[in-house]
């Protein structure tokens, strides 16, 4: 209740500077099944503030949904949980079901995009990385499939600030490693 009354009156409409804000509550573990409910709900959140017409009940379908994901699944189903809160997501969003084709097709097609792209990976679990390479490929996915309502956001820059923390860290490897991102951050700062 606390994460949608939260989400449901967040203006933000970029996927990882929302994603990244409601992380940092202590909720949040470094790894757990909470963020595979806060992938759909970061998804619908922005959808909604970008135009979408989605509603409050909709913010809470996806967390519902996204809250049966358990933890472990990517070593343990082959699906990463952040590619299915995606699935589910782009689902709210679209008003999919398994009975509307077109929508449907949309969905799946999606989410094997996003699980390639965290697939590429040689590496163990990180919710961090991999709801941010997820939400990342989501929003250029959404900008390409005319049956997708709004043009999803994935713009922000992201400091990772738990590599000590994640003992299954893989550095200089990791997208979000700090080396990376310090230098990316420090020049849209002085762009600004």
């Amino acid at each position: 209740d606390g994460i949608l009354y939260v989400l449901s009156r967040d203006p933000e409409t970029d996927l990882v500077t929302l994603f990244s804000e409601i992380r940092r509550h202590p909720v949040f573990k470094v790894h757990g099944p909470e963020h595979h409910m806060l992938i759909p709900a970061v998804m619908v959140t922005t959808a909604r503030n970008l135009g979408a017409p989605l509603t409050e009940a909709d913010l809470d379908v996806a967390l519902d949904r996204g809250s049966q994901v358990p933890g472990g699944f990517c070593g343990f189903a082959g699906a990463c949980g952040a590619t299915v809160g995606v699935g589910i997501g782009m689902a709210v969003i679209l008003g999919s079901s398994p009975l509307v084709p077109t929508k449907r097709q949309t969905v799946i097609r999606v989410v094997a995009e996003v699980t390639a792209a965290i697939g590429r990976f040689e590496a163990a679990r990180c919710c961090q990385r991999d709801g941010i390479v997820a939400l990342r490929r989501a929003a250029e996915l959404s900008g390409e499939w005319k049956e997708i309502p709004v043009t999803l956001r994935a713009e922000a820059g992201v400091l990772c600030e738990q590599v000590k923390a994640n003992r299954e860290c893989i550095s200089h490897d990791c997208p979000l490693f700090p080396s990376r991102d310090r230098r990316r951050a420090r020049a849209e700062r002085s762009s600004k």
